[in-house]
């Protein structure tokens, strides 16, 4: 069993986050992680998660930046494993970093290169809550004051194509997307790739599967 909760962010962040939320098995278990357009920040509190995906495990007493998934990830969690997750809206995690977010396509990185921020103290802290009430309100905090110390903004172009890919379920062809947004299609690719996280082609295969997987 997998005791999983998940949280809304304070009205401030509701553009930016989708949810927090909070993993923690009672038993040794493989789950499969499968994509869901979106980048996440994970702090864990527990053991280690290993995945069968190289890269995208997650060690003991991290907070790790984990980018956007194109394939389904097998990971094996124990009763000693605890997470606690930001999960960012497709592409809003490009407000606080300049890292081009292709980098972490498929992958885990420290997420101290997104930030520095995003430290042993940061994790230290988080660690110490015990309510949702405070981690909520801290979560909401930490991103507050990271979004008014960065200069970074969400790509509005990149942006506005995902959300275009998204309106019409991903069944909209990539020129009529190019015409629409009156830019090129390698000026488009190179920014949706770095601001969204994972090439157009990709994003719409994601957003198909969702979309179908909404019906069932």
């Amino acid at each position: 069993m997998n005791i999983y909760q998940e949280f809304e962010p304070g009205n401030a962040l509701q553009n930016i986050v989708d949810c927090y939320w909070v993993s923690a098995p009672t038993d040794r278990q493989v789950q499969y992680i499968r994509p869901d357009g979106c980048t996440d920040l994970i702090f864990n509190f527990g053991d280690t998660v290993s995945a069968d995906i190289q890269q995208a495990g997650l060690s003991p007493e991290s907070i790790s930046a984990v980018g956007m998934m194109t394939e389904c990830k097998k990971v094996e969690v124990s009763p000693q494993s605890r997470l606690v997750g930001i999960r960012f809206k497709t592409g809003a995690i490009g407000a606080l970093t300049t890292l081009p977010l292709h980098k972490i396509q498929d992958i885990n990185i420290d997420a101290g290169e997104l930030s520095p921020t995003l430290n042993k103290a940061t994790w230290a802290k988080i660690a110490d809550l015990n309510s949702r009430q405070q981690l909520v309100s801290h979560l909401d905090q930490l991103l507050l004051k990271m979004n008014n110390n960065s200069d970074n903004n969400i790509d509005a172009i990149a942006a506005a194509a995902a959300a275009c890919i998204r309106e019409y379920a991903g069944n909209i062809p990539i020129k009529e997307l190019v015409k629409s947004l009156n830019i090129s299609r390698r000026q488009l690719e190179r920014r949706f790739r770095s601001g969204i996280g994972v090439s157009m082609k990709s994003y719409t295969c994601i957003v198909r599967y969702l979309h179908t997987k909404s019906l069932i």
